[in-house]
Protein backbone atom coordinates (compact mmCIF):
# COMPACT_ATOMS: atom_id res chain seq x y z
CA UNK A 1 0.00 0.00 0.00
CA UNK A 2 1.30 3.19 -1.15
CA UNK A 3 1.91 5.76 2.12
CA UNK A 4 -0.11 8.27 -0.03
CA UNK A 5 -3.77 6.17 0.72
CA UNK A 6 -3.54 8.24 4.54
CA UNK A 7 -3.28 11.18 3.53
CA UNK A 8 -7.15 11.23 3.40
CA UNK A 9 -7.52 9.58 7.16
CA UNK A 10 -4.55 12.68 8.39
CA UNK A 11 -6.21 15.50 6.65
CA UNK A 12 -9.21 14.34 8.60
CA UNK A 13 -7.85 13.69 12.00
CA UNK A 14 -5.40 16.37 11.07
CA UNK A 15 -8.30 18.75 10.95
CA UNK A 16 -10.46 17.28 13.79
CA UNK A 17 -7.44 17.52 16.54
CA UNK A 18 -7.04 21.08 15.40
CA UNK A 19 -10.77 22.00 15.66
CA UNK A 20 -10.02 21.02 19.28
CA UNK A 21 -6.77 23.02 19.74
CA UNK A 22 -8.01 25.78 18.21
CA UNK A 23 -11.11 25.94 20.60
CA UNK A 24 -9.00 26.05 23.43
CA UNK A 25 -7.12 29.13 21.93
CA UNK A 26 -10.60 30.79 21.31
CA UNK A 27 -11.89 29.98 24.43
CA UNK A 28 -8.50 30.53 27.06
CA UNK A 29 -6.51 33.10 25.06
CA UNK A 30 -8.95 35.94 25.12
CA UNK A 31 -10.64 37.79 27.65
CA UNK A 32 -14.38 37.07 28.20
CA UNK A 33 -15.69 39.63 28.76
CA UNK A 34 -13.26 42.07 26.27
CA UNK A 35 -12.59 39.96 23.27
CA UNK A 36 -8.74 40.87 24.07
CA UNK A 37 -5.89 38.72 24.02
CA UNK A 38 -4.62 37.68 26.78
CA UNK A 39 -1.24 38.89 27.06
CA UNK A 40 1.87 35.98 27.13
CA UNK A 41 -0.84 33.50 26.43
CA UNK A 42 0.88 29.73 25.65
CA UNK A 43 -2.58 28.29 24.55
CA UNK A 44 -1.47 29.37 20.67
CA UNK A 45 1.97 27.67 20.66
CA UNK A 46 0.15 23.94 20.49
CA UNK A 47 -2.03 24.79 17.76
CA UNK A 48 0.44 26.70 15.77
CA UNK A 49 2.75 23.91 16.46
CA UNK A 50 0.67 21.16 15.30
CA UNK A 51 -0.35 22.90 12.06
CA UNK A 52 3.47 22.84 11.35
CA UNK A 53 3.64 19.11 12.14
CA UNK A 54 0.34 18.74 10.14
CA UNK A 55 2.22 20.21 6.66
CA UNK A 56 5.20 18.43 7.29
CA UNK A 57 3.80 14.88 7.60
CA UNK A 58 1.32 15.45 4.67
CA UNK A 59 4.37 16.70 2.68
CA UNK A 60 6.12 13.26 3.94
CA UNK A 61 2.88 11.24 2.52
CA UNK A 62 2.57 13.33 -0.57
CA UNK A 63 6.44 12.70 -2.33
CA UNK A 64 8.07 10.01 -3.60
CA UNK A 65 7.63 8.24 -7.00
CA UNK A 66 3.99 8.64 -8.33
CA UNK A 67 2.28 7.66 -12.05
CA UNK A 68 2.12 9.44 -14.64
CA UNK A 69 -1.18 11.25 -15.64
CA UNK A 70 -1.11 13.33 -18.97
CA UNK A 71 -3.90 15.49 -19.77
CA UNK A 72 -6.14 12.29 -18.06
CA UNK A 73 -7.86 13.99 -15.12
CA UNK A 74 -10.17 11.38 -15.22
CA UNK A 75 -7.85 8.78 -14.80
CA UNK A 76 -6.30 10.80 -11.84
CA UNK A 77 -9.41 12.09 -9.89
CA UNK A 78 -12.82 9.18 -11.12
CA UNK A 79 -14.19 8.62 -7.78
CA UNK A 80 -13.26 4.60 -7.53
CA UNK A 81 -15.17 3.57 -4.22
CA UNK A 82 -18.64 4.23 -2.92
CA UNK A 83 -16.86 6.74 -0.07
CA UNK A 84 -15.06 8.93 -2.83
CA UNK A 85 -18.33 9.10 -5.05
CA UNK A 86 -20.60 9.77 -2.02
CA UNK A 87 -18.22 12.54 -1.01
CA UNK A 88 -17.50 14.13 -4.18
CA UNK A 89 -21.34 14.55 -4.82
CA UNK A 90 -22.09 15.79 -1.18
CA UNK A 91 -19.52 18.23 -1.95
CA UNK A 92 -21.35 19.19 -5.36
CA UNK A 93 -24.68 19.57 -2.98
CA UNK A 94 -23.17 21.50 -0.09
CA UNK A 95 -21.96 24.17 -3.02
CA UNK A 96 -24.89 24.48 -3.91
CA UNK A 97 -26.36 24.93 -0.76
CA UNK A 98 -23.88 27.74 0.44
CA UNK A 99 -24.76 29.85 -3.20
CA UNK A 100 -28.18 29.44 -2.41
CA UNK A 101 -27.66 30.56 1.61
CA UNK A 102 -25.51 33.13 0.32
CA UNK A 103 -28.48 34.91 -2.07
CA UNK A 104 -31.00 34.49 0.58
CA UNK A 105 -28.41 36.10 3.19
CA UNK A 106 -27.67 39.09 0.78
CA UNK A 107 -31.48 40.37 0.11
CA UNK A 108 -32.41 39.62 3.61
CA UNK A 109 -29.46 41.33 5.29
CA UNK A 110 -29.62 44.51 7.94
CA UNK A 111 -28.04 47.02 8.60
CA UNK A 112 -25.80 48.14 11.98
CA UNK A 113 -26.05 51.69 13.63
CA UNK A 114 -23.33 53.04 11.65
CA UNK A 115 -25.45 52.63 8.40
CA UNK A 116 -23.19 49.56 7.34
CA UNK A 117 -24.62 46.70 5.65
CA UNK A 118 -24.45 43.40 7.61
CA UNK A 119 -23.68 41.57 4.08
CA UNK A 120 -21.67 43.08 1.69
CA UNK A 121 -22.07 42.55 -3.02
CA UNK A 122 -18.99 40.55 -2.17
CA UNK A 123 -21.32 37.59 -0.44
CA UNK A 124 -23.74 38.42 -3.86
CA UNK A 125 -20.65 37.63 -5.99
CA UNK A 126 -19.90 34.48 -3.66
CA UNK A 127 -23.46 33.16 -4.19
CA UNK A 128 -23.51 33.28 -7.98
CA UNK A 129 -19.97 31.64 -8.74
CA UNK A 130 -20.50 29.09 -5.89
CA UNK A 131 -24.15 27.97 -7.63
CA UNK A 132 -22.07 27.67 -10.94
CA UNK A 133 -19.18 25.83 -8.88
CA UNK A 134 -22.14 23.53 -8.37
CA UNK A 135 -22.95 22.93 -11.55
CA UNK A 136 -19.18 22.54 -12.88
CA UNK A 137 -18.80 19.95 -9.85
CA UNK A 138 -22.29 17.89 -10.62
CA UNK A 139 -21.37 18.17 -14.86
CA UNK A 140 -17.16 16.95 -13.64
CA UNK A 141 -18.54 14.18 -11.90
CA UNK A 142 -20.83 13.10 -14.77
CA UNK A 143 -17.97 13.30 -17.00
CA UNK A 144 -15.74 10.98 -15.21
CA UNK A 145 -18.64 8.24 -14.25
CA UNK A 146 -19.17 7.90 -17.95
CA UNK A 147 -15.13 7.88 -18.18
CA UNK A 148 -14.93 10.49 -20.10
CA UNK A 149 -12.47 13.67 -19.95
CA UNK A 150 -14.07 16.29 -18.68
CA UNK A 151 -14.18 20.30 -19.84
CA UNK A 152 -11.21 21.89 -18.60
CA UNK A 153 -12.51 25.35 -18.36
CA UNK A 154 -14.89 23.68 -15.46
CA UNK A 155 -11.99 22.48 -13.11
CA UNK A 156 -11.40 25.81 -11.95
CA UNK A 157 -14.70 27.13 -10.83
CA UNK A 158 -14.54 26.12 -7.11
CA UNK A 159 -10.93 27.87 -7.23
CA UNK A 160 -12.21 31.27 -8.62
CA UNK A 161 -15.35 30.63 -5.80
CA UNK A 162 -12.50 30.48 -3.42
CA UNK A 163 -10.88 33.51 -4.80
CA UNK A 164 -13.95 35.16 -3.99
CA UNK A 165 -14.55 33.50 -0.71
CA UNK A 166 -11.68 35.78 0.34
CA UNK A 167 -13.24 39.08 -0.84
CA UNK A 168 -16.23 38.24 1.04
CA UNK A 169 -14.79 37.48 3.57
CA UNK A 170 -12.52 40.48 3.93
CA UNK A 171 -15.19 42.51 5.02
CA UNK A 172 -15.34 40.59 8.42
CA UNK A 173 -11.60 40.26 8.92
CA UNK A 174 -11.09 44.36 8.22
CA UNK A 175 -13.33 44.86 11.12
CA UNK A 176 -10.55 42.43 13.72
CA UNK A 177 -7.44 44.42 14.71
CA UNK A 178 -6.18 40.53 15.52
CA UNK A 179 -4.94 38.51 12.31
CA UNK A 180 -4.82 35.42 15.14
CA UNK A 181 -8.37 35.19 15.23
CA UNK A 182 -8.37 34.93 11.47
CA UNK A 183 -5.26 33.36 10.07
CA UNK A 184 -6.72 30.20 10.01
CA UNK A 185 -9.54 31.02 7.88
CA UNK A 186 -7.04 33.00 5.64
CA UNK A 187 -4.72 29.57 5.28
CA UNK A 188 -7.48 27.60 4.70
CA UNK A 189 -8.76 29.69 1.36
CA UNK A 190 -5.31 30.01 0.35
CA UNK A 191 -4.95 26.31 0.53
CA UNK A 192 -8.52 25.89 -1.43
CA UNK A 193 -7.29 28.14 -4.44
CA UNK A 194 -3.95 26.05 -4.63
CA UNK A 195 -5.37 22.83 -4.32
CA UNK A 196 -7.88 24.16 -7.07
CA UNK A 197 -5.46 25.49 -9.47
CA UNK A 198 -3.17 22.46 -9.27
CA UNK A 199 -5.65 19.70 -9.70
CA UNK A 200 -7.00 21.84 -12.40
CA UNK A 201 -3.53 21.63 -14.42
CA UNK A 202 -4.61 17.81 -15.06
CA UNK A 203 -6.89 18.42 -17.28
CA UNK A 204 -3.96 20.62 -19.34
CA UNK A 205 -1.32 18.38 -19.21
CA UNK A 206 0.57 20.05 -16.28
CA UNK A 207 -1.14 17.98 -13.25
CA UNK A 208 1.93 17.46 -10.14
CA UNK A 209 0.53 14.42 -8.45
CA UNK A 210 2.79 15.25 -5.13
CA UNK A 211 1.48 18.80 -5.34
CA UNK A 212 -2.02 17.69 -5.61
CA UNK A 213 -1.99 15.58 -2.82
CA UNK A 214 -0.23 17.98 -0.59
CA UNK A 215 -2.65 20.92 -1.04
CA UNK A 216 -5.85 18.91 -1.56
CA UNK A 217 -4.84 17.24 2.15
CA UNK A 218 -4.08 20.68 3.55
CA UNK A 219 -7.57 22.48 2.41
CA UNK A 220 -9.13 19.63 3.87
CA UNK A 221 -7.44 19.80 7.27
CA UNK A 222 -7.52 23.67 7.25
CA UNK A 223 -11.75 23.96 6.41
CA UNK A 224 -12.40 21.55 9.41
CA UNK A 225 -10.37 23.79 11.60
CA UNK A 226 -12.27 26.33 11.36
CA UNK A 227 -15.43 24.95 11.43
CA UNK A 228 -15.64 26.00 15.12
CA UNK A 229 -15.32 29.61 14.56
CA UNK A 230 -18.79 30.78 14.75
CA UNK A 231 -19.52 31.58 11.72
CA UNK A 232 -22.95 32.17 9.58
CA UNK A 233 -24.21 29.56 8.52
CA UNK A 234 -23.60 30.24 4.70
CA UNK A 235 -20.02 30.75 5.62
CA UNK A 236 -19.92 27.06 7.25
CA UNK A 237 -22.00 25.66 4.17
CA UNK A 238 -19.13 26.71 1.45
CA UNK A 239 -16.57 25.71 4.15
CA UNK A 240 -17.87 22.10 4.44
CA UNK A 241 -18.14 21.96 0.48
CA UNK A 242 -14.74 23.27 -0.01
CA UNK A 243 -13.54 20.02 3.22
CA UNK A 244 -15.52 17.87 0.83
CA UNK A 245 -14.41 18.49 -2.50
CA UNK A 246 -11.02 18.28 -1.53
CA UNK A 247 -11.03 15.56 0.75
CA UNK A 248 -12.70 13.29 -2.47
CA UNK A 249 -10.10 14.45 -4.22
CA UNK A 250 -7.42 13.50 -2.44
CA UNK A 251 -8.98 10.21 -1.55
CA UNK A 252 -9.60 9.35 -5.30
CA UNK A 253 -6.09 10.80 -6.34
CA UNK A 254 -4.34 8.54 -3.66
CA UNK A 255 -6.09 5.29 -4.57
CA UNK A 256 -5.64 5.66 -8.28
CA UNK A 257 -2.01 6.50 -8.08
CA UNK A 258 -1.64 3.31 -7.18
CA UNK A 259 -2.96 1.75 -10.27
CA UNK A 260 0.07 1.47 -13.60
CA UNK A 261 -1.34 4.17 -15.92
CA UNK A 262 -0.63 2.60 -20.18
CA UNK A 263 1.74 5.08 -21.99
CA UNK A 264 0.31 7.73 -23.24
CA UNK A 265 -0.66 6.90 -27.52
CA UNK A 266 2.27 8.22 -30.25
CA UNK A 267 1.00 10.73 -31.82
CA UNK A 268 0.66 10.89 -35.26
CA UNK A 269 2.88 11.82 -37.90
CA UNK A 270 1.39 14.22 -40.71
CA UNK A 271 2.44 12.79 -44.02
CA UNK A 272 4.14 15.07 -46.32
CA UNK A 273 2.33 15.41 -49.53
CA UNK A 274 4.47 14.36 -52.42
CA UNK A 275 5.78 16.89 -54.43
CA UNK A 276 7.08 17.71 -58.38
CA UNK A 277 9.60 15.15 -60.39
CA UNK A 278 9.92 11.43 -59.39
CA UNK A 279 6.75 11.54 -57.33
CA UNK A 280 4.67 12.68 -59.88
CA UNK A 281 5.41 9.82 -62.27
CA UNK A 282 5.50 7.43 -58.81
CA UNK A 283 1.87 8.21 -58.14
CA UNK A 284 0.69 7.97 -61.53
CA UNK A 285 1.10 11.54 -63.17
CA UNK A 286 2.63 11.84 -66.87
CA UNK A 287 3.18 8.35 -66.55
CA UNK A 288 -0.80 7.30 -66.17
CA UNK A 289 -1.62 10.00 -69.11
CA UNK A 290 -2.93 8.50 -71.93
CA UNK A 291 -1.55 11.52 -74.72
CA UNK A 292 2.08 11.24 -72.80
CA UNK A 293 3.59 9.18 -76.10
CA UNK A 294 2.17 11.62 -78.31
CA UNK A 295 3.85 13.90 -80.47
CA UNK A 296 4.48 17.48 -79.31
CA UNK A 297 3.82 15.93 -75.44
CA UNK A 298 0.48 16.18 -73.47
CA UNK A 299 -1.67 19.47 -74.02
CA UNK A 300 -2.77 19.07 -70.18
CA UNK A 301 0.32 19.28 -68.92
CA UNK A 302 1.84 22.66 -68.28
CA UNK A 303 5.62 21.35 -68.38
CA UNK A 304 4.58 20.43 -72.26
CA UNK A 305 2.74 23.84 -72.77
CA UNK A 306 6.10 25.47 -74.01
CA UNK A 307 7.84 24.28 -76.73
CA UNK A 308 11.66 23.51 -75.93
CA UNK A 309 13.53 26.20 -77.65
CA UNK A 310 17.45 24.83 -79.68
CA UNK A 311 19.92 26.86 -78.39
CA UNK A 312 20.73 27.55 -81.96
CA UNK A 313 17.39 29.55 -82.52
CA UNK A 314 18.49 33.65 -82.85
Amino acid sequence: MRKARYIPILSVAGGILGLVLRQIYLRRGFEPGTGLPIRDSIYSVPMWVFCVVLALALFFLSGGKHECFPKRYTAAFAPPDLPSKVTLLGGAFLMAAAGFLHLWAYTHRTVDILGQPSVGEGRLILGVLALIAAAAVFLIALSMLRGEAPNPYLLSMPGIAACFWVVANYQEWAKDPFVDRYMLALFAVVFAMLASAVTAGFGFGNGSVSSALFFSGEATAFCIMILGDGQPLYDVAITLAMAFLFLSQSMALSINDGIPQPPPPPEEEEEEAPAGGEDQDAAGGCAGCPSADAQGGCAGCPQETQAPQNDDTP
